[in-house]
């Protein structure tokens, strides 16, 4: 997880690899550029090409429908490959229990009520389930399963923003900006750490060619958790659109952290708009009870840690969040153990020669800065996104009907 935000991975501050990402955290901590900035403290892997592959393994939970069988010994399953023979099943709604003897693609043989179950006809509204498996006294090897991994990929992109102050520019003495190049330089820089913080958030993959040469955009956060298998859902309280209480909230919690990455903390980090910020606040609110008493000086609840039984959620404002309408009424609970810069030109400025000469005899100081890297979301079905929020309501239990 990222280095100060939990306590659960606590580090020291010059531990931070020194690129661009580490350098946006400590000269504006508050700006426009959380992710990027953040992401300093994220794990970071070198792109050895402009495009980058990864495998992601998931969880096996052993569940799959059952699409028929009857009562026979055939059992067609809606996926097969996870189950090799003397594996133990149960059939969920009738309770008998099975044993697989083979497979072949997405039908079984089994044996039929093992322990004393009994066989009911069984169809395609019921499911099968695991429950491990059993091996005779003296039995040879089972059949070892080899899980490949889904492949996945992304491209890097290209980000260039330039800085230039004129000759004249230069020599006129500013009683407030002070050295123009040193302000043009800076704001360059928080310029391109933006850029990358809106391709890092809501970048969409794309590779065409301009100009005759390649050219690439990466796929952002966003993209990635709604194709992947995010938690994607629009607010509501099964009423009114926009409308969101507390209870839901826990609920959209319980099942986001129903699964976390392996080895990693079951933590999250929200951001999102100021909206959804004082939103939950007002939710706590609503169902909560406080007493005021004479003397107090401060009023109202402030929730910026969300801690229950499902893990530990931290929530921080996004400046460009709340510059947009639309992304203000957004909520993305990420988990940074998942989320890597895949980088293959770390950020880097040009514009003088190794002398700190003008270069092409122009009358002024200018330069460019460049990066190059793509974004990795592993594990985006342990993430997710809540979108539309307008307004907390107090939590009743029909809304989780």
């Amino acid at each position: 997880m990222i280095q100060g935000i939990f306590a659960s991975n606590q580090g020291i501050v010059g531990d931070r690899a020194g690129d661009f990402a580490s350098a946006i955290l400590q000269l504006a901590p508050t700006g426009t550029a959380l992710v990027l900035a953040l992401s300093s403290g994220m794990a970071k892997e070198s792109a050895q090409d402009t495009i980058f592959h990864w495998f992601e393994d998931s969880h096996q939970a052993g569940r799959t429908t059952i699409a028929s069988g009857g009562t026979t010994t055939t059992l067609g399953v809606g996926d097969g490959s996870q189950y090799v023979p003397n594996q133990i099943g149960l059939v969920e709604e009738t309770g008998e229990i099975v044993m697989v003897t083979a497979i072949a693609g997405n039908s079984l043989t089994v044996i039929r009520g093992l322990a004393g179950t009994s066989v009911v006809s069984v169809d395609n509204t019921m499911h099968f389930q695991s429950i491990g498996n059993a091996h005779e006294e003296a039995s040879g090897m089972p059949t070892a399963i080899t899980q490949q991994g889904s492949p996945r990929f992304n491209y890097t992109q290209i980000f260039r923003n330039s800085w230039a102050v004129s000759g004249t520019a230069k020599a006129v003495k500013y009683n407030v900006t002070g050295n123009r190049v040193a302000k043009n330089k800076k704001d360059c820089a928080l310029y391109h750490a933006e850029d990358m913080e809106r391709a890092m958030i809501f970048g969409k993959k794309h590779i065409a060619t301009i100009n005759g040469k390649p050219f690439r955009l990466t796929d952002g956060i966003q993209s990635q958790i709604e194709q992947f298998g995010g938690l994607v859902e629009d607010v509501t309280d099964g009423t009114t659109s926009g409308d969101y209480s507390w209870l839901l909230f826990d609920d959209f919690m319980r099942r986001l952290f129903a699964n976390n990455i392996k080895g990693q903390p079951n933590e999250r980090m929200a951001i999102g708009g100021n909206n959804w910020i004082a939103g939950l606040s007002q939710m706590a609110r609503l169902d909560g009870t406080y007493q005021i008493f004479q003397g107090e000086e401060k009023l109202g609840i402030y929730v910026t840690t969300i801690v229950n039984a499902f893990g530990t959620l931290k929530l921080m404002s996004h400046p460009l969040f709340n510059e947009n309408p639309t992304w203000n009424q957004d909520l993305m609970l990420l988990h940074p153990g998942g989320i890597k810069r895949r980088i293959l030109r770390d950020t880097f400025e040009e514009g003088y020669d190794s002398n700190g000469n003008r270069i092409n005899a122009t009358d002024a100081d200018q330069g460019v800065m460049t990066t190059e890297f793509g974004v990795q979301v592993g594990g985006a079905s342990v993430m997710g996104i809540l979108r539309g929020f307008k307004k907390a309501v107090k939590s009743d239990p029909a809304q989780l009907a």
